[in-house]
């Protein structure tokens, strides 16, 4: 399905933000703009009012330039890696993580579920995709979340424990 969407011209409608506007624009896909905003919210509005007159707004605008000041002075080190399994309160075995939402595999996007497989065969749980996708589907190998441990995963990446 998605070979057959991107093997013709594209024609998209952008709704909000300018910046993916920009960068289609910047690939030569042509792109039709709406310019369009969230209703206002008038109890919305009121909350924010409420929060102007306490000096709230002001006490967060402080705080957000002290979040960007650390940010922009920090100087991270590399401090060292370690396996999931022994940093990851929870973190079993026969768990991999993703980078996707919480879904359960069946669900997940064809990038995630390639590398989840690839993570069953790298680990050498399986011989084969078949053998890997069989393990998913029966709940041997089970799949989470990077989020549900509190962690991240880089696109369709994996976290599984080492290999042995």
């Amino acid at each position: 399905m998605s070979r057959q969407l991107f093997s013709q011209e594209l024609s998209v409608f952008n709704i909000g933000t300018q910046n993916f506007c920009d960068g289609l624009r910047g690939q030569n896909v042509p792109v039709y703009a709406v310019e369009w905003r969230p209703p206002a919210d008038a109890r919305l509005i009121r909350l924010l009012r409420r929060c102007d007159e306490t000096g709230l707004t002001g006490r967060i605008e402080e705080a957000n330039q002290e979040v960007l000041e650390r940010m922009l002075t920090a100087d991270p080190v590399w401090v060292g890696i370690r396996p999931a399994i022994e940093v990851l309160p929870g973190m079993r075995e026969n768990y991999i993580l993703h980078s996707g939402p919480p879904l359960p595999y069946e669900k997940l996007g064809s990038i995630h579920k390639k590398g989840i497989v690839g993570g069953v065969l790298h680990e050498k749980l399986a011989a084969t995709k078949e053998e890997a996708e069989e393990l998913l589907k029966s709940g041997r190998v089970e799949v989470y979340s990077c989020y549900d441990f509190a962690a991240v995963g880089a696109g369709p990446g994996s976290l599984r424990r080492p290999c042995r």
